[in-house]
């Protein structure tokens, strides 16, 4: 806010208010894309929280409140943030609980019994909270954030702090998996996933192995064998560890235990085109999920998921299912019944398969999976 017309160029403003935090109370904004006034009243497009602010006076200091919202009931609640809905969602499941991280909201939603109607209530709503977080479930709760890795020894009743908590940092946590050996987390900034002993984890503050990097100090991108760019979600099956490599382009498949770091995929599934789309071109794949020698890929760009029946052992082996596309030649978005809007993150259990879409649908769709 400048109090006074413009005297010269690049003045700082007299003050800034809302800019503090992206948080729910009325001094605070997400992602404000419009303003208005009459010369006595301030209009604000809250547009992230899902809100209209009016000030009936011009604000005149940082924390000025404003005196009416629209589109909410309340100062403190997003309609579109609540225990039946989020964005960009983020499914785990072992075929009883259905955990679900919002990656935009940074908020953990947990289902004690798999949902089975639309738009139902999550049981626990904010587990954990803050950015870029994924979580799973196998046994015990893991959730990933830029902090840390988080453990609870079993479901709480309510959200509760972390039985066990190990420091290392991530850039920007983009997936999390477990096996019965080992967590597995996405650092997709840090170009790199990292490896956690599950029998060893409470002893130690730093990852057992880092792929995609060679040490744990760069975070360098790259497109050899066993590099990456920006790598999407992971997925273990307890034999094989599939990540996608969303910026390469590619799906990378590790044989399983990883021994060391910087440890070579056994298979590289690259499906570029030279000459641009084909029925089998992945476009920024970021969704991976590997169940019983079966592999699922979100295709985001291309807005379709692609299920093989048995694990591919090169970049000839083709799909033999497609969900959101009515062949494998379509690629348009779509947020009805049978289409898909840049499908992400994916999880499966043997009988359904969860798409979380990003962005622009952020909805979290289930399907049941034949074989």
């Amino acid at each position: 806010v400048w109090e006074k017309p413009f005297s010269e160029d690049n003045k700082p403003p007299d003050f800034t208010f809302g800019g503090q935090k992206n948080g729910m109370r009325g001094s605070e904004l997400n992602s404000p894309y419009g303003l208005a006034t009459d010369g006595k009243h301030l209009f604000v497009a809250d547009t992230n929280s899902s809100r209209v602010l009016i000030y009936n006076k011009l604000p005149d200091r940082f924390n000025t409140e404003p005196d009416v919202v629209l589109g909410q009931k309340t100062f403190n609640t997003n309609r579109y943030v609540a225990r039946n809905s989020r964005n960009n969602p983020k499914p785990y499941t072992d075929g009883n609980i259905l955990v679900v991280s919002d990656d935009y909201n940074g908020l953990t939603q947990i289902y004690k019994h798999l949902p089975n109607e639309s738009m139902a209530d999550a049981d626990l709503h904010g587990v954990l909270k803050g950015n870029y977080l994924a979580c799973g479930y196998k046994d015990m709760l893991y959730c990933a954030g830029s902090s840390g890795l988080y453990k609870w020894e079993t479901i709480p009743e309510k959200p509760k702090t972390a039985d066990y908590w190990s420091a290392f940092s991530f850039q920007q946590v983009e997936g999390l998996t477990i096996d019965d050996t080992a967590v597995y987390v996405s650092d997709s900034k840090g170009n790199r996933i990292l490896v956690y002993n599950r029998d060893t984890l409470t002893s130690k503050q730093k990852p057992d192995f880092i792929l995609g990097q060679n040490n744990f100090k760069t975070t360098a991108s790259g497109n050899n064998s066993n590099q990456l760019n920006y790598p999407g979600q992971v997925s273990s099956d307890g034999k094989h560890l599939a990540v996608a490599d969303t910026d390469n382009r590619r799906i990378l498949i590790w044989d399983l235990p990883i021994k060391k770091n910087g440890q070579e995929p056994a298979i590289i599934f690259d499906s570029n085109a030279k000459d641009g789309f084909s029925p089998y071109t992945f476009n920024l794949p970021k969704g991976v999920f590997i169940y019983n020698d079966r592999l699922f890929v979100g295709d985001t760009g291309n807005n379709r998921v692609l299920i093989w029946s048995k694990l591919p052992k090169n970049s000839n082996d083709k799909p033999d299912i497609i969900l959101g596309q009515k062949d494998f030649y379509g690629r348009k978005p779509s947020n009805a019944k049978d289409g898909l809007f840049s499908p992400v993150y994916l999880a499966f259990d043997g009988h359904f398969l969860w798409v979380g879409e990003f962005k622009w649908s952020d909805r979290l769709l289930r399907f049941s999976v034949q074989y």
